[in-house]
């Protein structure tokens, strides 16, 4: 998984799991933003 992001104007970061990952879905307060990512894992893509 990998993530770019920038807080308040600052500078962007990269956050990047090269193994794994996870990510909060339902979110009622407001959109995340990330789209659901494929995981070459060899599994059906949803």
């Amino acid at each position: 998984m990998r993530l770019h992001v920038s807080l308040n104007g600052g500078a962007p970061l990269e956050l990047v799991s090269p193994a794994g990952a996870t990510y909060e879905l339902g979110m009622r307060e407001r959109d995340h933003g990330m789209e659901i990512q494929p995981f070459p894992d060899g599994g059906p893509v949803a």
